[in-house]
């Protein structure tokens, strides 16, 4: 998803009291909507945050109250806000300095957008649009810092864990899993590969050091092997010789892969 669209999303939970899609805290909305609004955050939260989790359900529950509550359309309730809604975020940042930049971002561009909305609170539906326009703007900011996936978080968060050989294999997986996209087609393999790296990433703070050693080897293999069949699929329309060539890597590349499964299995 694209970090303007999350700041779109973002921006619209704090215009919501504004624009009187839900009720704030006090106005006499009742328990209806204000479960409205905690279910509205935390589906926005798990929207931004590109994945399920307890710490973005609850992010999103306290963004909703922060936006929605006694802070309701205030840079101060704007800031807090976007910040909690990118909670499920802020822990999957690449580095302590992405997670404070990303923090730092969401709360000046929460208290920017926070604040632009509640100038125009008052104006028109056009002035109010072009500052709900504003904040997605710069609610889009702490979107932009890149994070890992749960699964690649989940591998440094183990390589933490680890020392020695295991450490640097689980950081080569890392490197692996951030630059190598799994395949779209054929749909086997995609799923074949997904599910090896999902259980890696369950697994990884706790495998022995040969099943951790046998299982990364396998998905570098793994991803070559699938990347060589890429290429061929490529050269189908290239001259013979290219085709040919392309066919005894990819040959190549299967049978490394078929000697790692069997190693994975005998182990």
């Amino acid at each position: 998803m694209s970090a303007l669209l999350r700041g779109a999303l973002a921006a619209a939970l704090l215009a919501a009291p504004h624009l009187g899609v839900v009720g704030t805290a006090g106005d006499g909305a009742g328990w209806a909507s204000a479960m409205f609004s905690v279910t509205l955050g935390a589906a926005l939260a798990v929207v931004v945050a590109g994945a399920v989790s307890p710490l973005a359900l609850a992010g999103g529950a306290l963004a909703a109250f922060l936006a929605l509550g006694p802070l309701a359309g205030t840079s101060a309730g704007g800031a807090l806000a976007l910040l909690a809604l990118h909670a499920g975020r802020l822990v999957r940042a690449r580095s302590l300095g992405a997670a404070l930049a990303m923090g730092a971002f969401a709360l000046a561009a929460g208290a920017m957008a926070g604040a632009v909305l509640e100038a125009f609170a008052a104006a028109g539906a056009t002035q109010l649009g072009a500052a709900a326009l504003i904040g997605a703007v710069a609610a889009a900011a702490p979107a932009a810092v890149p994070v890992d996936d749960p699964i690649a978080a989940a591998l440094r968060r183990a390589a933490a864990s680890r020392r020695g050989r295991d450490r640097v294999r689980l950081l080569r997986a890392l490197a692996l899993r951030r630059r190598a996209p799994l395949p779209l087609r054929p749909r086997v393999v995609r799923d074949a590969l997904a599910a090896a790296w999902a259980d890696l990433g369950d697994r990884a703070g706790t495998l022995p050091s040969r099943r951790l050693r046998v299982r990364v080897r396998a998905l570098e293999r793994a991803h070559r092997a699938a990347s060589a069949l890429e290429r061929a699929r490529e050269a189908l329309e290239a001259p013979p010789d290219a085709l040919r060539d392309a066919r005894d890597r990819l040959d190549a590349e299967l049978e490394a892969l078929a000697e790692a499964q069997v190693v994975a299995t005998a182990t």
